[in-house]
């Protein structure tokens, strides 16, 4: 197989069967950077897969807009716009993971003691569930094949694409509003903190 051919399977393949294969071809060409990448997409960026190693980020490209609920099922509402982006979040999950939310479809929710914690601390409002529709994987999954692809390409170009012989690899909602009253925010230092989130805990 050569790597026009593996391009084009990302039409046709799901990312769970494309990177296996892609993977292939980082080891055997000794592209550590790029297996490394392939293994976080792979198996998802948790302090359980090795590949995810300190200094190691969840791209942006995993950016997930949702809400925020208490226990009670409250939702969480941030009337600021400078503080949207408390209703973000970076997804970890693997790409088996996320092929599998698009075919059950509907919403999920997950729960990130960091994040609440973090909200807790600055917004002095209490939550325990982060939800958002499984629609919203349907581009997380696009903007990989698209950072694969680019650096399928970029390989190519580099080594040219001879160079390789790939083998085959098989509600009720009650508004909970954050209390800004008397807390001195520091928008901008709690932006930097919601950003450190998304890297190795």
């Amino acid at each position: 197989m050569k790597f026009e051919e593996l391009i084009k399977k990302l039409d046709s393949e799901p990312l769970s069967k494309v990177l296996p294969i892609a993977l292939r071809v980082a080891q055997e060409i000794n592209k550590t950077d790029f297996e490394k990448w392939i293994k976080l997409e792979l198996n998802g960026y948790f302090n359980t897969n090795p590949a995810m190693s300190d200094g190691v980020e969840v791209p942006e490209y995993r950016t997930i807009t949702g809400q925020h609920y208490d226990d009670l099922g409250r939702r969480l509402e941030v009337g600021q716009s400078n503080l949207n982006f408390v209703n973000t979040t970076r997804i970890r999950y693997s790409t088996v993971e996320l092929e599998n939310m698009i075919e059950k479809g509907g919403e999920f929710s997950v729960r990130d003691p960091f994040m609440c914690e973090m909200i807790k601390d600055n917004l002095k409002v209490e939550v325990t569930q982060f939800s958002f529709p499984s629609a919203q994987i349907v581009s997380i999954l696009t903007a990989i094949k698209t950072e694969l692809s680019d650096r399928l390409m970029a390989i190519r170009d580099e080594i040219g694409s001879s160079s390789v012989s790939i083998k085959d690899i098989r509600e009720d909602i009650i508004d909970l509003k954050p209390n800004f009253f008397g807390f001195g925010i520091n928008l901008n230092a709690l932006g930097r903190k919601w950003k450190s989130m998304f890297k190795k805990k």
